[in-house]
């Protein structure tokens, strides 16, 4: 949600789970979602269910994808912003390897 900057108001109208239901997830430890709205948010947050459900890490390949799609619903100066910020990363990550040379 955060990448997205989403609140948690944002999330329940793109699940369309009512906020009541939705909110205690992230209020009370014990709260479970069931696996319907599990479902849902996946959805939402274009991700896979085993990512939601379990707490697991993204694939290289599932993260460019999310990367994509972020990039393809971003304002044309947004974009420009990503592309600027991968492209520093990645002249950061070429210098630190040719120190370690």
């Amino acid at each position: 949600m955060e990448g997205r900057g989403w609140k948690k108001s944002d999330l329940a109208a793109q699940t369309g789970i009512p906020y009541q239901r939705l909110n205690p997830w992230f209020t009370r430890a014990n709260a479970k979602p069931n696996a319907v709205d599990l479902v849902a948010v996946a959805g939402a947050l274009g991700v896979p269910l085993r990512h939601i459900a379990h707490g697991e890490p993204l694939s290289a390949e599932e993260q460019r994808e999310m990367i994509i799609r972020a990039y393809d619903q971003l304002p044309p100066d947004g974009r420009q912003q990503l592309a600027d910020y991968a492209q520093f990363l990645s002249d950061r990550d070429s210098l630190k390897h040719e120190k370690e040379k």
